[in-house]
């Protein structure tokens, strides 16, 4: 939920010429950082703007986006030799234009970017007259080479010419519009003498720098209108807004690039202190010290894990282990690690071995710990939910990937409140209801609710814990007196006092997961939404002085000690109900913490920020002490966080993943963005935010959109704008899931109700509901092994030969998405004659995967193809309004870890009492009808096992019960001196749905297993 923005038309000084819409290189700029931002490996490239094969290593090259759409990419790089200093940029832009500026310093008026050094990581707040600033255009046609001026500014440093060699070159025709260019390239040698420096510094000195871009895509001298109803159109001011982020703001904020030794033969220290921090049935957490590039210096560059049954102390030992894949990314030595590692079999002993791999691929000594995960209890199923190990996408407990598709929910909503046993209030009657009481007709939506939701595909549900859901109608909570009757808070007043707990709210927290974990549905739970914080709620919020709270100023919420002792209280209690339920995705500490609606945010000031992370970092603390194995999380509402913010978000430690609420203009209100088809523009968008995000988490961890929606549109009451009707608001949201999920969503996004919706509670339309049930089916039918992927954004290496398509893709180079939709803005929906290439990948044999998006029954089409160099080459003869496309190299995102989506196995060949007999199923084919059956030891009685542990003898006269069970679970049994000794059999029979088993024997498909009670 996100305030309305204003249009906004800036008319600012010339004080400076980056771009925080435009895309810098500034990734983590924390003081006690944990990774360096960039590496700069030794060699000597030629500088004639030209990336020659073999000069630049591409492992070293660091990804930015722009901020907005068509042309998005940005890539930085360094290496340095005894001389200099190199620098490569390379950016993306479809409309390159170097036409403008009389002098030859004026570079600020066209394409090119600005590269700022802080040669001596001084890291100071101003630039000084040690740091060096270069600009170029495009076409270097406009160049100057300027130093600080000690006060926030720059000065005139030394003629470029003769000063440091340079060189650009465009990909495409500058300064015409009428085709569609590629963009340039810049390559820069700074000699170290013109650093300041005498001689190159020693390897694993950092120095800082930051690279900005500046953009121009309609020529002639800059403009000063700035349109954040549509961004992705010509932004001129942006390139002098005075932002945060910008380089003249000085090197603190500065990304570091760290110089690597030449000829590296020297290994990195082992790991230390490796000890297992918890286990659980199906994973374990491990704690470490970190080791460096060369010994204890430095970063390493990745970790090789391996685990086994037994100590891995040898190389023969290692190389007999089994690998576990990760990108987890190492920190600067001597930081504290914990990572977990997941798909362990359970109630096993395993020995897990860590190695440290420096960037030349030294390998560090072994080091390992034991772990013994524990038996699993009743209804754990596949666990619970973590990023994968290689990050961007949730995995279950087990390995098996979850790819959430998500619903909101509210205790107050309708078909929700039926639950929920204490009354609240009721805008149509102007009182107090109790809604489980049958006179009021909604007992048993929310049974209803529930399985419509697992009909749909949905398997996440976001739960306000707290719900004020008509809280403009601030008479109404002091009706009779009879607070907190009518609104659903937890505590009433806000104290440490358990008495004060509304048990009612406590019962529903504990039903409604009860209720999901029926239909395997996992729920998120929200302590506190910032939207009862507001001003005018704040009369009835429980922390008010005058509801017997603690604070008379709701600013005081994230300071006053006697409303944090409250507030911890608060998680407790939570905790208490959470802890019986293994169906629970994770804790979102505040809904939208950095938004307005929030106490005060003053957005030209930084004051707010130091004490609400605080805030959160002791409440994130004090939560980890009593919930060490549960995700936690914050959703952040900022489009694009900057310097503190953006290592709060999107890079510290504290958070599992990154939250987000995808509101830019195009998506909160359609119709303002100007355009004439309103569907296009919000998924553009949408996917333009989501890009940021994903470049600039430097350990690959899962970005996950939980709100979007059109919720300022100026809807009349329950009916759509005449603007904005019914169809453009499905198809609008039907093309930001797909946008948004192809450019590297770890899901579906969650779609907030708005105005027109938000009286159905968390329903959609019926079509948005087929929509997606249509993703959900697409997560259970692709090729794609989202367990084992790990993707970037891929825009830059995709070329779509038809104008009027738009593309949103990611891959890692071996498996990849690409959506590709029709730019109805421009003309017709179905399009012919569509070429598209994919470059980047790895050469070998593909199958490719053909989705329909509107189908309510779709399947996949597939073709083998083979990828020679780099280009995977597709022809659609048409696009008819859109396409999901994915593409896996054969061999590639099939391994899984140990304990791997569900099998047909036991749980030991032979076993004893006391043992656990867990007999365990493959997933469903739904076209298919299967039958289990066990053998009894005498080898002539038959059991047909129904649903878990639901055995019925055989009875071949009778009709056969097919299997109905809704788990991966078909038997789970403690063995005991009842069940017979001997030889069991286990058949999984599967034949096509409908045809009847025993005349059908000729159709079977059939597994066997064996095992023996001793």
């Amino acid at each position: 939920m996100l305030r309305t923005l204003s249009s906004l038309c800036l008319c600012l000084p010339l004080v400076s010429y980056a771009s925080a819409y435009n895309g810098y290189f500034i990734k983590n700029t924390g003081a006690n950082h944990s990774h360096y931002d960039a590496f700069a490996n030794v060699g000597s490239p030629t500088v004639d703007g030209i990336v020659s094969v073999g000069e630049w290593d591409a492992r070293f090259a660091e990804y930015q986006y722009k901020f907005d759409r068509a042309d998005n990419g940005i890539r930085y790089q360094f290496q340095y030799d005894a001389n200099n200093l190199y620098v490569l940029v390379q950016v993306d832009d479809d409309k390159v234009w170097v036409d403008s500026g009389v002098n030859l310093w004026e570079t600020w008026h066209d394409d090119g970017v600005e590269i700022f050094i802080d040669p001596n990581n001084s890291r100071d707040q101003v630039l000084l007259d040690t740091d060096r600033v270069l600009a170029l255009t495009a076409s270097a046609h406009r160049r100057r080479f300027d130093k600080g001026n000690n006060a926030g500014s720059t000065q005139f440093h030394a003629e470029v010419d003769g000063s440091v060699q340079y060189k650009t070159s465009i990909q495409g025709t500058a300064n015409d519009n009428s085709d569609t260019d590629q963009g340039y390239t810049i390559e820069v040698a700074f000699p170290w003498t013109q650093l300041g420096l005498s001689a190159a510094p020693a390897p694993f000195s950092p120095i800082s720098s930051t690279i900005q871009v500046m953009e121009d895509d309609d020529g002639g001298n800059f403009t000063n209108s700035l349109n954040l109803k549509a961004v992705d159109v010509p932004q001129e001011v942006d390139r002098y807004f005075k932002w945060s982020g910008d380089g003249l703001q000085g090197p603190a904020q500065y990304a570091r690039v760290l110089l690597l030794p030449a000829n590296d033969v020297t290994a990195p220290a082992p790991v230390s202190n490796v000890s297992i921090v918890s286990s659980q049935p199906f994973s374990a957490k491990i704690h470490f010290t970190s080791s460096g590039n060369d010994g204890a210096q430095g970063q390493a560059a990745n970790y090789q894990i391996r685990y086994a049954t037994q100590a891995i102390l040898t190389e023969a030992d290692w190389q007999a282990a089994t690998v576990y894949n990760n990108s987890f990314v190492p920190k600067i030595a001597g930081q504290t690690e914990q990572l977990r590692i997941l798909g362990l079999a359970e109630n096993s002993n395993q020995y897990i071995a860590i190695r440290a791999v420096d960037h030349a691929g030294n390998l560090s000594p072994l080091q390992g710990v034991n772990v013994t995960t524990t038996t699993a209890p009743a209804g754990y199923g596949k666990g619970r939910i973590y990023p994968s190990s290689l990050g961007r996408y949730f995995v279950y407990e087990n390995g098996e990937a979850f790819m959430p598709v998500s619903q909101p929910a509210g205790i107050t909503w309708l078909n929700v409140r039926d639950l929920y046993t204490r009354p609240l209030y009721d805008q149509q009657r102007n009182d107090l209801v109790n809604w489980s009481n049958p006179d009021f007709g909604e007992v048993g939506n929310v049974n209803a609710l529930v399985s419509k939701f697992a009909g749909q595909g949905v398997n996440l549900v976001r739960l306000f814990i707290e719900d004020l859901a008509f809280a403009d109608f601030v008479a109404h909570p002091n009706q009779n007196g009879r607070i907190p009757d009518g609104v659903s808070y937890l505590e009433y007043p806000a104290s440490t006092e358990p008495t004060n707990y509304v048990p009612e709210t406590l019962k529903f927290l504990d039903d409604f997961l009860a209720l999901c974990a029926q239909h395997n549905i996992y729920v998120v739970i929200t302590p506190w939404d910032n939207y009862f914080y507001r001003q005018d709620i704040f009369a009835s919020n429980p922390y008010n002085v005058a509801n017997g709270g603690m604070l008379s100023d709701r600013e005081g919420f994230v300071t006053d000690p006697v409303a944090r002792n409250a507030q911890l209280m608060r998680l407790n209690m939570l905790y208490n109900i959470i802890n019986k339920h293994h169906n629970f995705f994770g804790w979102e500490m505040m809904n939208e913490w950095d938004n307005n609606t929030f106490a005060e945010r003053n957005d030209n000031s930084n004051s707010w920020r130091a004490p609400r992370m605080a805030w959160i970092q002791g409440m994130l603390s004090h939560l980890r002490t009593i919930d060490s194995e549960r995700m936690i999380f914050v959703s952040s509402v900022i489009e694009q966080p900057q310097n503190d913010l953006q290592d709060f978000v999107l890079q510290s430690d504290l958070f599992d993943f990154v939250a987000i609420h995808n509101y830019p203009r195009a998506v909160s209100d359609p119709t303002e963005s100007g355009d004439t088809v309103v569907t296009v523009r919000p998924a553009t968008d949408a996917a333009r935010t989501l890009r940021y995000m994903l470049g600039n988490t430097e350990d690959k961890r899962p970005v996950y959109n939980l709100e979007f929606g059109p919720i300022d549109l100026d809807a009349q009451g329950t009916y759509y704008d005449p603007r904005y009707q019914q169809t453009d608001d499905e198809t609008t949201y039907h093309n930001i899931i797909w946008a948004s999920f192809a450019t590297g969503e770890a899901g579906m996004p969650l779609r907030w109700p708005s105005r027109v919706l938000e009286d159905q509670g968390p329903s959609l339309t019926a079509t948005m509901n087929a929509y997606q049930a249509n993703m959900s089916q697409f997560f259970k039918q692709t090729q794609i092994d989202f367990a084992q992927f790990a993707g970037d954004p891929w825009d830059r290496h995709i070329q779509v030969s038809h104008p009027n398509v738009i593309d949103f893709s990611n891959s890692d180079g071996a498996q990849g998405l690409l959506y590709l939709l029709a730019d109805t803005r421009k003309g017709a929906s179905t399009l012919s004659g569509v070429n598209v290439t994919v470059n980047g990948l790895s050469a070998g044999d593909y199958q490719v995967e053909y989705w329909d998006t509107y189908s309510a029954s779709p399947s996949l089409r597939k073709e083998n193809m083979t990828v020679s160099g780099d280009t995977l080459a597709l022809s659609l003869a048409s696009i008819e309004k859109d396409v999901m496309i994915s593409f896996k190299k054969a061999g590639i995102g099939t391994s899984k870890p140990p304990v791997e989506e569900a099998t047909f196995a036991v749980s030991q060949s032979s076993l004893s009492d006391g043992d656990l007999l867990r007999l365990s199923l493959p997933t469903q084919d739904p076209s298919l009808d299967r039958y289990v059956v066990i053998q009894l030891p005498d080898g002539a009685t038959l059991f047909i096992v129904k649903d878990k542990n639901a055995l019925l003898p055989f009875d071949p006269s009778s009709s056969i019960a097919t299997w109905q069970g809704t788990g991966s679970v078909a038997l789970e049994l403690p063995v005991s001196s009842t069940i017979p000794r001997g030889a069991y059999i286990a058949f999984l029979v599967e034949l096509p749905k409908g045809l009847d088993v025993l005349s059908n024997s000729a159709q079977w498909q059939v597994k066997t297993l064996s095992f023996n009670i001793q």
